[in-house]
C-alpha cells in the first residue's frame, strides 16, 4: 500500500468514527416520545369537572371513556402521583367496539402531578394522560354558569371571584364531594333531564350543605326544573321570580335575567360580603368570556 493509500485509508477510517460519535450525540440529545399505541388500542377521553379546578386539599373526579376498535382489548386503567405511588387500578375488558365509561373520585392534598395510563397486558403504557388540575383560593367565591346559549357572564360585580361557563351538564360530578370545589350553580336555559341520577344526589347534597342554586327565568324554564332532585323541584316551583329560600343550608333561588351589565334590576343572587349583588348579567352572543 502506497504512503498515499495509507493516509487515505485512515482518513475514512477518522470520517466513519466521526458520523458515528455525531450519530451517537443526536440520539442522545432527541426529546424522548412515548411509544405510539397499538393499532387495536382503545381511545381514551379524559374530562374534569369545573375544568380541572380543585379546592385543595379537596375532591375531584377524574371521568373517563374508553372506546375498542373492532378488536376486543384487555388492560389496566392506573391513576399514579407525582411519587408514581398508585391511587387507582381496574382491569379493563372491552369487547370489540364496546364502550365504557368511569367516573374515579380523587383527593388531591396539594398542587401534584397525577397521571391516567392505560396499559397492556404486558404492563407497557399505551396512553397516557396528565391530569389538567388547577387550585382555586380556599376563600374565593367560583360561580359556574350552565348555559346553552353560552352568554352568560357571572363576574364580579354578580359577587364571583371567578368564574366558570359550561354550555351542557355533561361534566357535573357525580361524587359528592367534588362539589365543594363552587359556590354558586346558574343555569339558565338548560334541560337537566340530562342529569344521571348519582348527578342528582350530588346536587341535592350540594345545596342542603351550603350550595346556592341560582335559576334564571326564560323559555327553558321548564325544562330547566324537569330533571332536579324532587325536592329541589318542588321547592323552585313555590318560588316566583326574584325570590330566594333556604334549602338546609344552602339557598335556591329564582331570578330574572339582567338585560345589559351593570343595569339597574330587581333580580339578585343574595348578600356577599354584606353588599346586595345582581344576580346575572347577559354578554351579546359575540363575546367570549375567555377574550
Amino acid at each position: 500500500m502506497s504512503l498515499r493509500e495509507a493516509f487515505v485509508s485512515q482518513r475514512n477510517t477518522w470520517k466513519r468514527w466521526l458520523l458515528l460519535v455525531l450519530a451517537l450525540g443526536l440520539l442522545l440529545a432527541a426529546p424522548a416520545t412515548s411509544a405510539q399505541a397499538p393499532a387495536n388500542a382503545p381511545t381514551l377521553t379524559l374530562h374534569l369537572p369545573w375544568e380541572g379546578t380543585v379546592r385543595m386539599p379537596g375532591w375531584t373526579e377524574v371521568q373517563v371513556v374508553l372506546a375498542a376498535t373492532d378488536t376486543a382489548w384487555q388492560g389496566e386503567l392506573v391513576l399514579t402521583d407525582r411519587q408514581q405511588q398508585l391511587t387507582y387500578q381496574q382491569h379493563i375488558n372491552l369487547p370489540a367496539s364496546g364502550r365504557q365509561s368511569l367516573r374515579l373520585p380523587l383527593y388531591v392534598a396539594e398542587p401534584g402531578i397525577f397521571t391516567l395510563e392505560l396499559l397492556a397486558p404486558d404492563g407497557a403504557a399505551v396512553i397516557a394522560h396528565r391530569l389538567p388540575l388547577r387550585s382555586a383560593p380556599t376563600k374565593a367565591r367560583f360561580c359556574v354558569a350552565v348555559d346553552t346559549l353560552k352568554q352568560l357572564a357571572p363576574r364580579t360585580e354578580n359577587g364571583c371571584d371567578s368564574s366558570l361557563l359550561l354550555a351542557n351538564l355533561e361534566t357535573l360530578p357525580e361524587t359528592a364531594m367534588a362539589w365543594d370545589a363552587i359556590d354558586v350553580l346558574i343555569l339558565r336555559e338548560v334541560s337537566t333531564t340530562a342529569l344521571t341520577p348519582a348527578q342528582r344526589e350530588a346536587l341535592w347534597a350540594w345545596v342542603i350543605l351550603g350550595g346556592q342554586l341560582t335559576i334564571v327565568e326564560g323559555p327553558g324554564t321548564i325544562q330547566t326544573l324537569a330533571g332536579l332532585p324532587p325536592s329541589l323541584k318542588e321547592a323552585a316551583r313555590q318560588l316566583s321570580a326574584g325570590m330566594i329560600r333556604k334549602v338546609g343550608t344552602g339557598e335556591l333561588a329564582r331570578v330574572r335575567q339582567d338585560t345589559a351589565v351593570g343595569a339597574a334590576t330587581t333580580s339578585w343572587l343574595g348578600d356577599w360580603r354584606a353588599r346586595r349583588v345582581p344576580a346575572v348579567s347577559l354578554l351579546p352572543a359575540e363575546i367570549s368570556l375567555n377574550a
